[in-house]
């Protein structure tokens, strides 16, 4: 993985502000929160979200491939159609995440390959 760029959480708020919804190759450098934010479709490809906190974030249709999500806080999320794919996903919390048809699949956490059943289990664990 090539990080092309790095910003703070406080930078990509202004690009999502902005409108923008594609991300690749970024690096978000703090663990900061977006909480509460609408993110429908939003697309991150090949970043770091290391820590970022997306407690009850809209996130419908959204599409994490390839990034790291270890320590994300995705607790009341609605992640209705999203999809999940090859993140390592350690120490992120899935408590009360609404996951009807997101795709969670080839995803690793401490050695293990995770896929859509782990995320269930992961919700009430």
């Amino acid at each position: 993985m090539y990080i092309e760029r790095d910003i703070t959480t406080e930078q990509l708020i202004i690009e999502l502000k902005n409108g923008i919804r594609n991300f690749h190759s970024v690096d978000v450098v703090d663990s900061g929160s977006l909480s509460n934010w609408d993110l429908q479709g939003v697309s991150f490809h090949e970043c770091f979200l290391t820590g970022l906190d997306f407690t009850n974030c809209n996130l419908k249709n959204a599409r994490f491939v390839s990034s790291n999500l270890k320590t994300c806080c995705f607790r009341g999320a609605d992640l209705t159609n999203a999809e999940i794919k090859y993140c390592p996903v350690e120490s992120s919390d899935w408590h009360g995440a609404l996951i009807n048809e997101t795709v969670f699949e080839e995803n690793h956490a401490y050695g293990q390959t995770l896929n859509r059943i782990d995320l269930e289990r992961m919700l009430i664990e």
